[in-house]
């Protein structure tokens, strides 16, 4: 039986609409793939269960669902303006534009921050684009500062570990805070603490 591997999200955020992972030797989290701790089942459900918002991911789903991005942070325009001038292909970004931190390109059906799915430009095409404000980006180079990540819209968790085995931990829903209202002594909620006791009607919080 073929030993099953698993990425581990930090659930308690995105970077844009991409999940991100925990890195190789826990330290950190990243939505870049290729950068990712992978553990067994037993590693996995250990971190969940002391975390339940660590959640365990199997790697052959992730990396099936993932597509290709482009961080604006490690795109240098100079740096890309001397690689143009060998290049004869380009892509065309929209200048302001980001999901989280990645590039939003121009392709057939709009806008996309999936470089699989951006449109192509020859030299001719990109200047047509330009003069509408959008910013030619050569091929080659983009590819270069590229990375695979997983957007939450392709993803379900349910489908994920259908047949795993696991069962997620219900993450506890926090105690509501309680004040003792300083005047009655009973036990108040926060509107009752700062908008008025309703036993005895002061408020506590001044």
């Amino acid at each position: 039986m073929q030993t099953q591997h698993f990425y581990l999200q930090d659930s308690r955020s995105l970077t844009g609409d991409n999940l991100q992972f925990w890195g190789t030797g826990g330290n950190g989290y990243y939505t870049d793939l290729a950068k990712l701790q992978i553990y067994t089942r037993d590693e996995a459900m250990a971190q969940h269960r002391m975390r339940e918002t660590d959640i365990p991911w199997p790697m052959a789903y992730i990396n099936a669902k993932a597509h290709i991005g482009v961080d604006h942070q490690h795109v240098d325009l100079a740096e890309a303006a001397i690689c143009a001038a060998s290049e004869a292909l380009y892509y065309a970004a929209f200048p302001g534009e980001f999901n989280g931190n990645d590039l939003i390109f121009k392709s057939e059906d709009g806008k996309t921050a999936d470089l699989r799915r951006a449109t192509v430009f020859d030299e001719f095409y990109i200047r047509g684009l330009v003069a509408h404000g959008l910013r030619p980006l050569p091929m080659g180079y983009i590819k270069s500062k590229s990375r695979v990540l997983v957007s939450q819209k392709n993803v379900s968790i349910r489908i994920a570990l259908r047949g795993t085995g696991i069962k997620l931990i219900k993450p506890k829903r926090p105690a509501p805070d309680r004040y003792n209202c300083v005047t009655c002594g009973r036990f108040v909620n926060a509107d009752g603490w700062y908008g008025g006791c309703p036993n005895c009607g002061n408020v506590s919080a001044y």
